[in-house]
């Protein structure tokens, strides 16, 4: 019978090798984030609050999952 530790210690083994998957795409994504949001930043001059770098990062969030939506397909939806 297992104990309440071991099974905790069991849960963090399998959340550990869990994490240690690399998802390459959602690395990708981070990494535009980041750039696009270091740009948006450098052109108000990295003047602002932090309030200003958060807007930043989700203005640069919201428009590269933008491009990565595929276009709808034109059809007939009556």
């Amino acid at each position: 019978m297992q104990t309440k530790t071991s099974k905790s210690v069991n849960k963090l083994s399998t959340v550990n090798e869990n994490s240690q998957e690399i998802n390459h795409n959602e690395i990708d994504r981070q990494e535009k984030i980041a750039v696009l949001a270091y740009e948006k930043a450098e052109k108000r001059g990295f003047i602002g609050t932090e309030a200003d770098t958060v807007q930043d990062w989700l203005e640069a969030e919201k428009e590269i999952d933008s491009y990565d939506v595929p276009a709808a397909k034109p059809g007939n939806y009556a």
